[in-house]
């Protein structure tokens, strides 16, 4: 082969690399797809501050795109009851954000569904996504992705000591939102030293009669002044050097925490009322392991920006983040993530007008705004006996319609601000039709009704109490799926 054959075969080699119809369109042949109502060009997994800004430029985009919002409703920023970084907004909840940036995404043509991913298939393209619906008949079905943006965030990390587990959800919590209003006048803890431990203490000391914040090293990761001015409080009171070894009860609920310092190599006993952790979080990754690669710590790599290891898919947020894990940047990598995505998209030769696939238009909804007192205090329905779920508002209210209930009785107590608690309503509602008139569904909301929830020794959100002729059976706490919870409700009840 002669020296000026050998020169343009590899100018020719250069330029097909570099052209629109090279690698890529080669690869993802558009003219193999049977486009149908599951096809998407985006697949957002995750409905927190990433994954909804991923569907609102996705969208904007004129591109067909769905949300997939998992469990986690909102993400780790509604879980904030004050946030004072989020650029324009001096002080607000983190919820309120939230609805805000999904209210934001549905108006620019996104589909917002509550799903969650059971499994995934990123050896074919398209990439097959397996879901399944959290409420309703919670029925299963295949998405097929043309490209895809993870923003499953992370779950925070707990200490794995003794007597956690057993007292988790009586006393233990990683959600000071949900559950610190059940904390009124007590003495609560804080293991932790970053800014998620400062969030907590600035809202528990509004509550708690006392606030412990428990540091393992010497000082905060945490800086600034928002961090001086809240552990300057009167009930603030820091521990630093130290562990917690062993959490104590008396079965229904914590008492004691064995403390450990870790210069001192001193042990005491320390009387408490709940301990919240805010320790970091993992990300939530564990479905992609095989599918894409991770870090050693579960963390999505990267290549270029948002890009991972495989062409076409895409991550956002604290699931790709092991650094920062802030809102402000969860939405900046998603704005990148979807910016990839339309190239990619582009690249293969993707047109939704071509593939009749275009942004479907949806009503304008308004703002979401929290219910006011009055809209907040008017029961969900006129019945009071049945299966049909009724708000209970008042002591005399629960006395006549748990206490002296002719039939059993399911309880949901719940709070406004617990994501857990909003995702469990619906299917709280729909286990209440399983049982019409045979058992009476009511739901209580906390926040209005402390009184209630202190005589009954409720320490955390969701719970679920079980009743027979007034007297308690069974009480359980945190979420099910809709056919488990109609199998308990059988098995305790019936």
């Amino acid at each position: 082969m002669n020296i000026v054959y050998k020169k343009y075969l590899l100018a020719l080699l250069v330029i097909l690399s570099s052209c629109k119809v090279g690698r890529s369109a080669y690869k993802f042949d558009l003219g193999k797809v049977e486009f149908d109502s599951n096809t998407y060009p985006i697949v957002v997994i995750g409905g927190g501050i990433s994954g909804l800004t991923a569907g609102i430029y996705g969208s904007q985009a004129n591109l067909k795109t769905i949300v997939l919002e998992g469990k986690e409703i909102g993400g780790a920023l509604s879980q904030s009851h004050s946030v004072r970084n989020w650029p324009g907004v001096e002080d607000a909840p983190g919820q309120e954000i939230a609805d805000k940036i999904k209210t934001h995404a549905i108006n620019s043509g996104a589909i917002v569904v509550q799903e969650v991913v059971e499994s995934v298939d990123f050896s074919v393209w398209p990439y097959l996504i397996r879901t399944k619906q959290l409420t309703g008949d919670q029925n299963t079905k295949t998405l097929k992705a043309l490209s895809c943006i993870i923003a499953m965030g992370a779950t925070p990390n707990t200490l794995k000591i003794e007597g956690e587990k057993e007292y988790f959800g009586k006393g233990v919590s990683t959600c000071a939102v949900c559950d610190g209003p059940l904390y009124k006048d007590k003495i609560v803890g804080i293991i932790g030293g970053g800014n998620s431990a400062i969030e907590e203490a600035s809202y528990l000391s509004s509550i708690a009669k006392k606030v412990y914040i428990f540091v393992r090293r010497d000082k905060f990761r945490a800086v600034g002044k928002v961090k001086d001015e809240i552990i300057s409080r009167n009930n603030i009171e820091v521990k630093y050097n130290t562990n917690i070894k062993e959490i104590k009860g008396n079965g229904k609920k914590i008492t004691t925490l064995v403390l450990f310092n870790n210069k001192t190599n001193e042990s005491s006993d320390l009387p408490v009322d709940g301990l919240f952790y805010a320790i970091g979080s993992k990300p939530n990754s564990q479905i992609f392991n095989g599918q894409i690669q991770l870090d050693k710590q579960g963390y999505i790599k990267l290549k270029k920006d948002q890009q991972t290891s495989k062409e076409g898919i895409f991550a956002a947020g604290d699931i790709a983040d092991p650094v920062y894990k802030q809102a402000i940047a969860s939405s900046g990598t998603a704005c990148v993530a979807s910016i990839q995505a339309q190239h990619f998209l582009d690249e293969i030769g993707y047109d939704p007008i071509k593939y009749n696939q275009p942004v479907k238009q949806t009503e304008k909804v308004e703002s979401e705004k929290k219910p006011t007192a009055e809209k907040e205090s008017k029961p969900e329905n006129k019945t009071s006996s049945g299966a049909l779920v009724k708000e209970i508002l008042t002591i005399e209210e629960f006395k006549s319609e748990v206490l002296e209930s002719k039939i059993p009785v399911v309880v949901d107590f719940f709070a406004t601000w617990c994501i857990p608690c909003q995702q469990m309503l619906p299917v709280f509602k729909d286990v209440a039709k399983t049982f019409e008139n045979k058992i009476k569904f009511v739901k209580l909301n906390i926040n209005k009704n402390m009184e209630i929830a202190n005589e009954l020794d409720i320490y955390s959100v969701p719970t679920f109490m079980f009743l027979k002729d007034g007297k308690e059976v069974k009480r359980i706490i945190g979420g099910m799926p809709k056919d488990a919870f109609i199998e308990k409700t059988k098995e305790i009840l019936l």
